[in-house]
Order: C-alpha cells, then structure tokens, then sequence
C-alpha cells in the first residue's frame, strides 16, 4: 500500500479528501495530514509518503515552496497541487 499526506489549511477539504480516498478503496493509506506548511514539513519527514497532496495557499511555508524543500531529501514523492484561489 502506497503512503499519502494531505495538506490544506481548511479541515472540510483535508477530512473531504481522507473521505474520498477511503470511499473508492485505493491502494493509497492516509499516513498524515498538516494544515500548514511548517508543520506539513514535519509530517513529510516523519512519514515519507508516496504521494503529498497540497494547497497551494497554506500558511507558514505555501504548497510551492514545501515542494521545493520536500524534493530535497525524498526525490521520489509525487504530488498533487490543488486550489480554491
């Protein structure tokens, strides 16, 4: 089973897609979730997930500037950039 985080700054859309992804039995486990980029970093770090969804607008380190700093030291993640903005 392949790891995923999810990172948004608003609850509904982080529990929306935890939802989703339970629903339709993916090969995917939601191994963490972060409202913030600080403490989405952290997350990464600790889960090294496969896949990291992102808001692009989050607060303390935004989506772009977390992938950035994420493809430092796990080259192989992949992520998925959403937006409300």
């Amino acid at each position: 089973m392949r790891k995923m985080v999810i990172i948004d700054d608003e609850y509904i859309v982080v529990e929306g897609l935890k939802a989703m992804i339970a629903r339709e039995k993916l090969d995917y486990e939601v191994v963490g979730f972060a409202y913030d980029g600080i403490t989405a970093l952290e997350v990464i770090r600790e889960t090294r997930p496969d896949i990291v969804i992102t808001d692009i607008r989050i607060p303390g380190l935004d989506g772009l500037s977390l992938i950035e700093e994420t493809k430092e030291f796990l080259t192989d993640t992949a992520f998925i950039v959403i937006s409300g903005y």
